[in-house]
């Protein structure tokens, strides 16, 4: 696994903070619903048989408390193990790359406390609402991810730190 309890600073009981987010990620991939309902989804798959968990520790408070635990500086070595990861199993051979930005925007309080959620420009019209910009890298032989950069300001510095990070 990826994220070791070690690599995010998980240090007490039950599910680990990679399982946390492996069951997220089984739950966006099959049928995504809030971390509040995640328990009765969960209940409902055949997961529990292949990965049993204490199923009403998936709750959304144990969630956020592990997530908490996670830093930008860990978060970071996470992405990049994960995307090694990914280019060891996958390798390309691309001799064409997507780049692309965007932005999402959330629906965050404004006194909850976030380096990366900015107001801004929104294609959608909602400048009032906080956002995180997200790059994306992806070759054309395999389409899958090979960099993911959030990003606070516009296009630009994603794509001049991207390019930083590749041509060194």
């Amino acid at each position: 696994m990826v994220i070791k309890s070690e690599d995010a600073g998980n240090d007490d009981a039950g599910p680990s903070i990679g399982e946390y987010f492996l069951y997220a990620i089984y739950n966006r991939m099959i049928n995504a619903c809030s971390k509040r309902a995640m328990p009765d989804w969960y209940r409902q798959t055949a997961i529990q048989h292949i990965r049993p968990v204490q199923v009403d520790e998936l709750n959304s408070q144990m969630f956020w408390q592990k997530w908490n635990q996670v830093g930008e500086k860990q978060l970071q070595r996470i992405a990049d193990q994960f995307l090694r990861r990914v280019a060891e199993l996958e390798p390309t051979s691309s001799d064409c790359f997507m780049f692309d930005t965007t932005n999402y925007y959330t629906f965050m309080a404004s006194d909850t406390e976030s380096g990366l959620a900015q107001r801004g420009k929104s294609k959608e019209g909602r400048n009032w609402l906080r956002q995180i910009g997200l790059a994306l890298l992806v070759s054309r032989d395999k389409r899958i991810p090979l960099y993911v950069f959030p990003f606070t300001t516009g296009s630009t510095k994603a794509t001049g730190t991207t390019r930083k990070f590749f041509f060194r």
